[in-house]
């Protein structure tokens, strides 16, 4: 790392903490100021709590792996995103959807996490609590996650309980007991089966190569 990127590092770590440190854990905000700097030039993909730091300070584009940069890019191919989304999963700060909205030429974006606190953000709608199958999602046209996790079988029973399609990049941390990837893609993909049964969506596996695991999408 070059002294120049050192240094513009932790001026934009130094600012990002004095807007958003309020809104983290005293574990996280030690864990980020930890790793902001060290983790910038990883070559693997990077921390969900570190992306939406460096998507908000407008670092992302100098990761040697973007992976939000590249999921708008997809879902910008693969779905209509000029129309009413909500995002599950947005995290503290939600600077994907901040992201996103920009790239909206009309429309709306939600984002429902219990760890986003932030009241006023991004032009975005911001609801702090938690989702599942039974959230309201009537008024939305498309729901979207990146690396959802634990909620992502929530997220695939609520798109076809209310017929609204999905887009999801899965997550690998495996959380839920699950041996490997391909263990938890053939759970992901029996649930998929299951609900096709009773409905008339359809469904589909996407993988992309600048993304590290595979992206989910329900459809009609």
């Amino acid at each position: 790392m070059t002294r120049d990127k050192f240094f513009e590092l932790k001026i934009a770590l130094t600012e990002y903490i004095s807007k958003y440190g309020i809104y983290y854990s005293p574990e996280l905000l030690k864990k980020l100021q930890e790793n902001f700097i060290a983790s910038y030039e990883y070559k693997g993909y990077i921390k969900c709590y570190l992306m939406e730091a460096y998507e908000e300070c407008g670092l992302s584009e100098g990761l040697y792996k973007n992976s939000y940069g590249a999921f708008i890019k997809h879902m910008k191919e693969d779905c209509d995103i000029n129309s009413d989304l909500l995002e599950v999963g947005c995290g503290i700060i939600p600077s994907l959807a901040k992201s996103l909205k920009k790239e909206q030429k009309e429309g709306t974006i939600t984002v429902i996490d219990p760890l986003v606190k932030i009241k006023d953000y991004g032009n975005l709608n911001i609801i702090t609590g938690n989702f599942d199958e039974n959230t309201d999602v009537k008024k939305y046209n498309l729901m979207y996650g990146h690396f959802p996790c634990t909620i992502t079988e929530e997220m695939l029973k609520s798109s076809f309980k209310n017929d609204i399609d999905a887009y999801i990049l899965l997550c690998g941390c495996l959380k839920g007991g699950y041996i490997n990837f391909n263990h938890y893609l053939n759970v992901i993909n029996n649930l998929l089966y299951r609900l096709s049964l009773e409905s008339d969506r359809s469904y589909k596996f996407i993988n992309y190569p600048d993304l590290p695991y595979t992206i989910v999408k329900t459809y009609k």
